[in-house]
Parts: structure tokens; C-alpha cells; sequence
């Protein structure tokens, strides 16, 4: 079960590093700039897969590298999704200014090679397990006795 509820940031590198210790050689996704130019965006290299279930946990605040993990674990492990929806955001620059305001800027699209476009949208769970706002104040310090999104999760690598 790999948790990226409430991750919407990253670096590449380690989430490309982290795809290459799962996942076979593969395409994961391409990144759009503003002119329809793609390049390659995250391939993995490495010659490993899972042999067991795999979960990804998401949620609304899951976004952009978190997706991409989410979303090449589901296309090339046959990972299922468990959760709410993601966030449905791309690779952002965020600009801080002197007086503490921030503003973030899509500065390209971030597309899976093997999957629907997510942008605006987000990644739909296989499984959704809502949860109210309390439970989700509490995603960090629950036990996954309280968690039922964990719990479901748990529940599907137990029976595939």
C-alpha cells in the first residue's frame, strides 16, 4: 500500500527513482509545454515489477508527481486507486513575494503515456472511500483501525 493522500509536490528525480525499484522499463508520462511540444517527462529503466497487489491511497490533495506515481503504479502494475479523486494538477511554479502571498502557475501538462489526460479533472479511485472532513483532518495520526481508507485498501491486497 503506497499512501500519497495529501502530497502535492515533489522532485522527479526520487519519484522516477522510486518507479524504477517497481516498475519494468516504461513510458510513464510526457510533459506539454505551451507551444503542443512534448518530451519525455518520468521513464523508468528499471527491469523490476510486483508480483504482489499493489494500493495507491489518494485523495483531493494528491497532485502532479504524487499523480504521476499514482497513476504509472495503476497503468504498469496494475495497481487499484483507492480513495477520492486527485487533485488534477500539473507541474506548477510557485512564486512567493515579499509581502508572504504566493501565486502557483501551471507551467506545462504533465500527461500519462498510457491513461487519460488527468489535468483539471484529477485520477477517479477504483475504489472511493469517502470520508468526512473530521477523518481527513486526521489522515496523519490515524491508526488504520480509524482509517478506512487504509482499511479498504488492506482489505483489496488481502484478497487479489
Amino acid at each position: 500500500v503506497f499512501d500519497v493522500r495529501e502530497v502535492s509536490d515533489g522532485i522527479t528525480e526520487p519519484v522516477k527513482a522510486m518507479l524504477n525499484r517497481v516498475l519494468p522499463k516504461a513510458q510513464i508520462a510526457i510533459q506539454v509545454d505551451a507551444n503542443g511540444k512534448d518530451t519525455s517527462f518520468i521513464e523508468t529503466d528499471g527491469n523490476q515489477s510486483l508480483s504482489k497487489p499493489v494500493t495507491v491511497l489518494t485523495n483531493g490533495n494528491t497532485a502532479c508527481l504524487a499523480e504521476i506515481f499514482a497513476i504509472g503504479l495503476r497503468d504498469f502494475a496494475k495497481a487499484s486507486v483507492v480513495g477520492s479523486s486527485t487533485a488534477g494538477k500539473s507541474q506548477q511554479t510557485t512564486q512567493s513575494f515579499k509581502d508572504g502571498s504566493a501565486v502557483s502557475i501551471s507551467t506545462a501538462n504533465i500527461v500519462p503515456v498510457e491513461s487519460d489526460d488527468f489535468e483539471n479533472v484529477g485520477i477517479k479511485p477504483d475504489y472511493t472511500v469517502d470520508i468526512t472532513a473530521q477523518q481527513a483532518e486526521q489522515i496523519k495520526f490515524a491508526d488504520k483501525k480509524s482509517d478506512v481508507q487504509l482499511q479498504k485498501a488492506l482489505e483489496i491486497v488481502a484478497t487479489e
